[in-house]
């Protein structure tokens, strides 16, 4: 499937929400495309996180990389993972198979306007290029807080948040989108802070727009 015949405004919904066999291959798409951002992004977390054996969530999981990296690194871990496309949820089922039916990785649909999870149940929380799309910013993510334990961690790892330094066309559709809310460093940090969030740490890569942000309940 030929995922370069797709408009801008195609892709992105499909980066929302992948649907259909494109939503497959997108999500196949953005394992490959998303690897050097998400380890880069989990090595700053992970610098400032001393123990080997946590309960993590991880929202908007895609087709499941992110899952399989935190696996690897932190293998005693409990990993849960929610998506609300039901192609995605199927795609990191089966990207993490063994991990899956080993029973240290549960993933299911699910939405970050309801957690489907307890109050203080995670020591970590992760999300990865999909804060954009959170319909409901500031309360999605003291909604990921409700489910931190005192002292859990929260990290958002995204590749676009400079709204003005990349010229590629992408980048302007993204800035320009109805579809999605791309942030600036101080947004982020003032997003975590009027949740509720302390001691955040920032990290930015300018040149390739990255960005990771870490916040503690």
């Amino acid at each position: 499937m030929d995922l370069s015949k797709l408009t801008i405004e195609e892709t992105i919904s499909q980066c929302s929400k992948p649907t259909g066999d494109i939503g497959v291959e997108v999500g196949k798409k953005m394992n490959e495309h998303h690897k050097p951002l998400i380890k880069w992004g989990l090595g700053f977390l992970f610098n400032h996180i001393k123990e080997d054996s946590f309960n993590i969530l991880d929202i908007g999981c895609g087709a499941g990389l992110a899952i399989s990296l935190m696996a690897g690194a932190i293998p005693n871990s409990k990993i849960f993972g929610i998506d609300y496309s039901a192609e995605m949820v199927k795609s990191a089922i089966n990207y993490n198979k063994d991990l899956v039916e080993s029973g240290n990785v549960i993933i299911q649909e699910g939405s970050v306007d309801k957690l489907p999870f307890e109050d203080n149940q995670f020591d970590i929380v992760t999300a990865t290029e999909t804060i954009y799309f959170w319909p409901n910013l500031l309360e999605n993510v003291k909604e990921v807080y409700r489910t931190l334990k005192n002292n859990g961690y929260f990290a958002v790892i995204n590749e676009d948040y400079n709204k003005s330094s990349n010229d590629k066309a992408h980048h302007k559709a993204m800035v320009d989108s109805d579809r999605i809310n791309l942030l600036e460093e101080i947004e982020h940090i003032e997003l975590f802070k009027n949740a509720g969030f302390k001691d955040i740490k920032v990290e930015t890569i300018p040149s390739k727009g990255w960005i990771v942000v870490c916040g503690v309940k």
